[in-house]
């Protein structure tokens, strides 16, 4: 029988320290919404905000109903988008335990380096232009869930290349 070999889930720990940016996307189990009023979104923005503040990180979010696009950028050398993450579900899973215990997070989540201001503007983009996709809104600037933490969104936008 033939092995049939996989590459790893995620690249080395190091590859997500620093001065980088990464997007990660995870799904709220079962893939019902819940992202849907501010009593609900507002405690994980605080956690949000809290964890990239313990590891040196700014990010751009949005909370769809049933996932979270957030791109997470380390400010400086012991940044570690990955540890945020990580964290961030982590205290947000026992809230969700706690207050909404028929919904948890999905096991793992999907991630992306982005190697260039090229990708990192079309994914800032995208994150953006989530909720104008899903049909939600018609400018990603109406949609209630989508905000940035240390950085100014009209600022990141303007200095990034022209869509």
């Amino acid at each position: 029988m033939k092995t049939v070999r996989t590459r790893p889930h995620r690249l080395p720990r190091e590859r997500y320290r620093g001065f980088i940016s990464t997007s990660f996307t995870a799904c709220i189990e079962p893939r019902r919404p819940f992202f849907t009023a501010h009593e609900t979104v507002e405690p994980f923005i605080e956690n949000l905000k809290d964890v990239l503040a313990l590891h040196s990180c700014n990010a751009v979010y949005s909370f769809m109903p049933d996932h979270l696009h957030v791109i997470v950028v380390g400010t400086s050398s012991i940044s570690d988008t990955l540890l945020v993450m990580e964290r961030f579900k982590q205290r947000t899973g026992w809230w969700l335990r706690t207050n909404a215990p028929q919904f948890g997070w999905e096991r793992s989540f999907h991630d992306r380096i982005m190697r260039n201001t090229e990708e990192y503007a079309a994914r800032i983009r995208y994150v953006l232009n989530n909720s104008v996709r899903a049909g939600l809104v018609e400018n990603w600037e109406d949609y209630p869930f989508t905000g940035a933490v240390g950085l100014n969104l009209k600022t990141v936008l303007s200095d990034l290349l022209p869509y």
